[in-house]
């Protein structure tokens, strides 16, 4: 911004620098042309500012340079091999952002951000490598989702796949609520169950004795068999019966 609103570019980018000598005479007499110069001292004022601008890390790069343009070239370089290297983090970074243990919300987030800072850095996104990166952290119960996407003639939006997703997410939490409701439901007791029928069925029975002791002949205090029971002691049997 200082270079461009004080019109250097020309000193820094394709410049364009008068011949020091304008004949063999002058090289011979060392007779400088004026407009180099006058060049020269523009130029080395822009290199001794721009030399302290930059950091250590980056100063060493350009410690060897004699000319303005040649420091914009070495950092212009530095910077492109830096971004290159960059960008390839941030695209690694993308494409390993999955689902497990976010919400839809942080996922789509988490991979929005990574697309940000690749423009932040001169890089822009494809809408079809956005759209593969989303897809790509989905996991298995989500095929149905990007079958749909995919069979598409024309790549949805990335509105279009986050209402889909959101949608499939819905669907997915849904059968979760229902697998878990029934998983922690009470089980059936079919132990209880079968002895009730057992039970019941042998109560109904002849030769065996009920619920209630009302199997055939059995002892209870009214049995089936002839009124009051006639054990030992009862009027019947009793000695000295008249």
């Amino acid at each position: 911004l200082v270079i461009k609103s004080h019109k250097l570019q020309r000193f820094v980018v394709n410049p364009i620098v008068p011949p020091r000598y304008l004949t063999g005479e002058d090289q011979i007499s060392d007779h400088v042309n004026p407009e180099y110069e006058a060049w020269e001292v523009q130029d080395q004022a822009l290199l001794v500012w721009l030399q302290s601008t930059l950091s250590k890390s980056v100063l060493s790069h350009v410690l060897d340079s004699n000319h303005s343009y040649q420091v914009w070239e070495k950092i212009h370089k530095h910077f492109s091999l830096h971004t290159k290297s960059r960008a390839r983090q941030l695209r690694t970074a993308m494409r390993a952002v999955s689902l497990e243990g976010k919400s839809m919300d942080e996922y789509l987030h988490k991979i929005k951000g990574y697309v940000d800072e690749l423009a932040d850095v001169g890089v822009l996104v494809r809408h079809e490598e956005y759209v593969d990166a989303i897809l790509e952290g989905l996991p298995s119960d989500y095929a149905p989702v990007i079958s749909v996407i995919k069979s598409k003639k024309r790549t949805p939006s990335i509105a279009e796949i986050e209402a889909l997703l959101y949608y499939g997410h819905e669907t997915r939490l849904v059968h979760y609520k229902k697998d878990t409701q029934f998983l922690n439901s009470p089980p059936l007791n079919y132990t209880q169950g079968y002895l009730h029928s057992s039970s019941y069925k042998s109560g109904d029975s002849g030769g065996s004795r009920g619920v209630y002791g009302q199997g055939n002949c059995g002892r209870g205090a009214f049995s089936d068999c002839g009124g009051p029971d006639r054990g030992r002691g009862g009027p019947d049997r009793g000695r000295g019966g008249g």
